[in-house]
Parts: structure tokens; sequence; C-alpha cells
């Protein structure tokens, strides 16, 4: 029982990390991606046309 709880628990890290490398990916490594993510995704979107 205790070795399910302790590898969900391991899944559930992974799984966040995850998440927070792709966000990383997905909207830059500039500070200002983080007050403005959007916008910032969608001035990529629009260049990319």
């Amino acid at each position: 029982m205790k070795l399910l709880i302790f590898t969900n628990v391991i899944l559930l890290i992974l799984l966040e990390l995850m998440l927070l490398l792709m966000m990383r990916l997905i909207v830059g490594t500039s500070p200002r991606a983080c007050h403005g993510g959007l916008r910032f995704s969608l001035h990529i979107a629009e260049s990319d046309r």
C-alpha cells in the first residue's frame, strides 16, 4: 500500500515537471513571458504566418 502511494507521488511530480518544461518551451525563457504569456504566444503565432 505504501509503495503504491509512493509511486503515485513520484508520477505526479514527474508530470508536473513535464508540464513546467512544456510551458517553458512554449512561452520561451524570457522573464517577461510570465506576465504576458498569452500575448507572447499570440505574437509568435502572428510572426510565423
